[in-house]
């Protein structure tokens, strides 16, 4: 376990964290009083930043909590490995498959924010698998992935793609996103995806395409997947879109108990009993 004190950390070309034979590793930064990274690790336009290759038996393990990684050249890769990627911020990045790669990966990103980075075929984040020994199977929690855009004409993926393995996307953000190729999110034909409580909004492909998702995926209930983000205002408790939390919402989630509504519904309605949204 790496414990990385507050502060901004140079990499210098030569200085990369690459691991591999399946060795397992934490690193894990200070943080603010309000929870946000204090600790910002610049790779100054010129290195690859932590890559991690788990080998053929994809035994290796890697945590990484609380850094701000900026500037770099591939800055997070995940190949082959189990990995868990809490709290942290990608910006200002270049990845040529995504600021964050996946690969033959089992893999949660929570809490995290991508944004206003480039790649060549990924922006954002990407999935897909080179006949490793496991299918990836990704967790996408709470994330904001922003801004980022893709350069290869016709191909690229301004947001998100997902091209192999299954993935969920739970609690996430995926807006302004743009490309020269698709601007939201990319799923294949090979990959599986389930979606809910999810924002999709505002992302722009290739001759102003406003394609939000292309691909079909499980829409497990309370995304929002609109051209524009103003009609994405987020109400918590309104099951309905009355703009109150009342009785119709709590008829709404007892009506569909089970699909997509449980105990949690049920208890956000409560909790904001009364409340209204503009």
């Amino acid at each position: 376990t790496i414990v990385i004190a507050a502060g901004t950390y140079l990499q210098e070309e030569g200085d990369e964290l690459e691991m591999t034979n399946g060795m397992s590793l934490s690193i894990i930064g200070e943080t603010h009083s309000d929870g946000t990274p204090a600790v910002t690790i610049d790779g100054q336009g010129l290195t690859t930043g932590i890559m991690f290759f788990g080998g053929t038996e994809a035994s290796g393990a890697i945590n990484i909590e609380n850094l701000h990684l900026t500037r770099f050249l591939y800055p997070l890769s995940l190949n082959n490995c189990s990995a868990s990627v809490m709290n942290c911020a990608l910006d200002t990045n270049y990845g040529y498959y995504g600021v964050i790669s996946i690969i033959n990966s089992h893999a949660t990103v929570e809490s995290c924010t991508v944004t206003g980075n480039q790649g060549t075929f990924a922006g954002g984040i990407q999935v897909v698998d080179n006949n490793g020994s496991q299918s990836s199977e990704v967790s996408l929690i709470d994330c904001v992935i922003e801004g980022n855009i893709g350069t290869y004409p016709y191909y690229a993926i301004g947001g998100v793609s997902l091209y192999n393995g299954h993935t969920t996307i739970t609690g996430c953000i995926i807006s302004g996103n743009t490309s020269a190729g698709l601007g939201g999110v990319f799923v294949d034909a090979s990959a599986t995806v389930a979606i809910d409580d999810t924002t999709v909004c505002g992302n722009v492909g290739y001759d102003n395409d406003t394609t939000q998702i292309n691909g079909d995926f499980t829409d497990n209930g309370g995304n929002c997947i609109e051209d524009s983000c103003d009609d994405c205002v987020y109400c918590p408790g309104d099951f309905d879109g009355s703009g109150t939390v009342d009785v119709s919402d709590l008829l709404a989630v007892i009506g569909s108990w089970g699909d997509p509504y449980d105990v949690k519904d049920l208890l956000l309605v409560i909790s904001l009993w009364g409340n209204t949204c503009s």
